[in-house]
């Protein structure tokens, strides 16, 4: 084995990581009545030390001459948001529990967020095995959800669940989402030719929907709908899309029609709470969220004012939080880098006819961004800046 295949190993290892690494850490703390920072804080620390390296190794190969202004935005970016969450526990008022967490907020910045997708920006598309990496996430994810359903899911009393897992039921319910358009992708592309694969594939799409109608939660089912018609569309499988949208739509014309009434602990908490989205709007309180984070960009609209409300809450909107948190200057600075990712993501049937092998890296971006548009802060679901950051070398590299 050759250094250059040793060192793609490592940085498809360390993708693999950083995708699903803390899925899986997620299991022990509700498993075994531990305290999840016994195994989060070990876990996050290797992830920052793994990425260190990697960032060091880079810089040792290449210059800064190398970055554009794309990379050079996603730098300022973070520079600029770091700078404001400094500013924003000195200058503003948080609740005491939320003042406690001052420095924990500065490591989840930099430590969990901005290092390791740092660290992904300085690959090439060479330095990752797009096959071994989709097909070891792919059975990650298969057997833990699959263990979540064996081991039993216990819903609260909104009827919602996050299985096993020491996460949120939206996180528990975009895993599923993440197992179905994985498998929806090996049964439109046959990327993998093993047949037991291909049966895993089937297995794992209804288990991935199962997954996120027991979540009880809004966003996965949109994500969803979004991931399948990005495959769709860029598998320019036009009559399934269209069934698909037809479908769609009969299913959401039936529970406007029906208007179900579920209620008591056993009924779908998931189809109640889609049924009150269309027939009544309702958004769980996120109206609120939205007017304070306009109010807090109109009165700081140039650097923007501070990253999180007094009780730590924030608006659940990606581009509403980079206005209300870093102002103009900072929504420029992300329009700059994220202007990629779309142009890429838009090109997705090329890219699906030259680089099959990659397109699944492109729904998982879709899928993410489609939850940071409706839950989370910038700094709280690292997933989608990770895949961003590889979105846009890969982007760079087919220009």
């Amino acid at each position: 084995m050759n250094l250059e295949h040793k060192e793609k190993l490592f940085t498809t290892y360390f993708w693999i990581l950083l995708l699903v690494g803390f899925f899986v850490v997620s299991i022990f703390p509700g498993t075994f009545q531990i305290d999840s920072q016994v195994i989060t804080i070990p876990f996050r620390t290797i992830v920052l030390l793994l990425s260190s390296i990697i960032i060091l190794r880079k810089f040792y190969q290449q210059s800064f001459k190398n970055y554009q202004i794309t990379e050079i935005a996603f730098l300022l970016f973070w520079l600029l948001y770091f700078s404001k969450a400094i500013y924003s526990f000195q200058n503003f008022t948080f609740l005491p529990d939320i003042q406690l967490k001052e420095m924990e907020t500065y490591l989840r910045i930099v430590g969990i967020t901005f290092i390791p997708a740092f660290a992904v920006l300085n690959f090439k598309k060479s330095d990752i095995d797009f096959k071994l990496s989709y097909i070891i996430i792919y059975y990650i994810i298969l057997i833990v959800l699959v263990s979540n359903i064996l081991i039993g899911i216990q819903h609260d009393h909104q009827g919602r669940t996050s299985g096993i897992m020491g996460m949120y039921s939206i996180s528990f319910g975009h895993w599923g989402v993440s197992l179905v358009v994985l498998s929806l992708y090996q049964l439109l592309y046959k990327f993998i030719t093993n047949k037991y694969f291909q049966i895993s594939a089937v297995l794992g799409f209804f288990i991935g929907l199962y997954i996120m109608y027991a979540s009880g939660t809004r966003s996965p089912f949109v994500a969803l709908v979004l991931g399948v018609l990005f495959l769709l569309w860029v598998k320019n499988k036009r009559k399934i899309l269209f069934g698909f949208l037809a479908l769609l739509f009969i299913g959401v014309v039936s529970l406007v029609i029906l208007k179900p009434q579920f209620s008591g602990e056993n009924e779908s908490s998931f189809f109640s709470r889609i049924t009150k989205s269309i027939t009544t709007g309702d958004s769980s309180g996120r109206g609120s969220l939205y007017q304070q984070g306009i109010q807090i960009f109109t009165e700081h609209p140039i650097l923007g004012g501070r990253i999180l409300y007094e009780d730590g809450m924030y608006p659940h909107n990606i581009f509403l939080e980079v206005l209300m948190a870093t102002g103009i200057v900072g929504f420029v600075l992300y329009f700059l880098f994220f202007k990629k990712c779309i142009q890429y993501i838009y090109n997705g049937k090329s890219v699906s006819e030259k680089y099959p092998e990659i397109i699944w890296v492109l729904v998982l971006w879709v899928q993410y961004f489609t939850l940071s548009l409706f839950s989370y802060n910038l700094h709280s679901s690292p997933e989608i800046w990770y895949l961003s950051a590889l979105v846009l070398i890969l982007n760079k590299e087919s220009e």
